[in-house]
């Protein structure tokens, strides 16, 4: 059970219940989670689980989008590095919830495109990265639950750092080689490029 503060899921996952993004009106549970081995570009997780009813109206939606927006926009203002997580059952196809509004009003991308029970994808999951995730993958069902399981696996090569690039090689440009350059330049014979009078023999034999 989480308690008020800190608290540790592991040793591996240190991580705090955030009870003031919690509203008594909305089924949803956020956490910050900053594991010991992160890449350099992200700060920390923020992971929110949401149950929206299939009873709930336009209304609720709005409400519920709103809800998401003010607590990942308060996070990122105190972490802008941090990959946002929000995922659960919004049962978009009672709601009536579109991809493209929970897009308009949170910012966040909706990646699960397989089947999440055997006649839709109720089970949604919103990021602000999606580039950082590989295509969620469909598992079995657990128990007796209607609901398949969906892995999310972070994409390494995404996050792993860019390598820098050295320069082994550069123009030499030091002032006696310039001097040297202007001096071939104004004594050299043009008159191999300037005598031709086709646009392209004059560019290659420049």
């Amino acid at each position: 059970m989480f308690q008020e503060g800190q608290e540790s899921i592991n040793s591996l996952y240190p991580c705090t219940r955030l009870l003031d993004y919690e509203e008594p009106e909305i089924e949803s549970l956020w956490v910050s989670v900053r594991p010991h081995c992160l890449p350099r570009s992200v700060s920390y997780i923020l992971i929110g689980v949401i149950y929206h009813p299939p009873s709930s109206n336009a209304e609720m939606n709005s409400q519920l989008m709103e809800h998401i927006e003010q607590n990942t926009s308060s996070f990122l203002k105190s972490h802008p590095d941090a990959i946002v997580s929000v995922t659960g059952d919004f049962n978009p196809a009672s709601t009536g919830l579109k991809e493209t509004f929970v897009k308009y009003k949170t910012g966040l991308t909706q990646i699960v495109k397989v089947l999440t029970t055997d006649t839709g994808t109720l089970d949604w999951y919103l990021t602000n990265r999606p580039k950082f995730l590989y295509p969620p993958v469909q598992l079995p069902k657990i128990g007796r639950s209607d609901h398949h399981a969906v892995l999310m696996k972070p994409c390494t090569e995404t996050i792993r750092p860019k390598a820098v690039k050295k320069i082994t090689w550069k123009r030499d440009l030091r002032e006696s080689n310039l001097h040297a350059f202007g001096r071939w330049v104004t004594r050299f014979d043009w008159s191999c490029v300037t005598s031709l009078t086709s646009t392209s023999e004059n560019f290659y034999s420049f």
